[in-house]
């Protein structure tokens, strides 16, 4: 069995959401600073940016490579994540609106049926890349 189409749907709608945030990010930079790191600095606002980015890159590969663990913890952050931004959604932009969309889509395309039967079975031929 290969990878069904909603997890090829996962990867291209996640990584069309990344670069929409980091779109936001860089094109609000200064805006982005002055909220997040008043207390922090610069550098500190870049890292934490960075390592972010790079987890939602790990989790996204890790569930390419069907591990179930960084499924779920993908699937309860994008949740928590969703929570914690809805007073946030009245006063946003279009980008940040359809980025928040993509990032919900991505959330139920891991909880639909194929997805989830592609996790339950084990097919030697679906050997992790690395």
């Amino acid at each position: 069995m290969g990878r069904p189409k909603e997890l090829l749907w996962f990867v291209a709608l996640q990584l069309l959401s990344i670069c929409l945030g980091l779109y936001q990010i860089f094109k609000n930079w200064d805006v982005f600073v002055q909220q997040t790191g008043a207390t922090l600095g610069s550098d500190a606002v870049q890292v934490i940016v960075a390592v972010s980015y790079g987890l939602l890159f790990i989790l996204t590969f890790l569930i390419w490579n069907r591990n179930n663990i960084a499924r779920w913890a993908y699937i309860l952050i994008g949740l928590a994540g969703f929570l914690m931004g809805l007073g946030k959604l009245t006063g946003a932009d279009a980008v940040s609106l359809f980025q928040t969309a993509l990032s919900m889509a991505t959330v139920v395309l891991l909880l639909l049926r194929p997805v989830r039967d592609w996790f339950a079975t084990k097919d030697i031929l679906d050997r992790p890349i690395l």
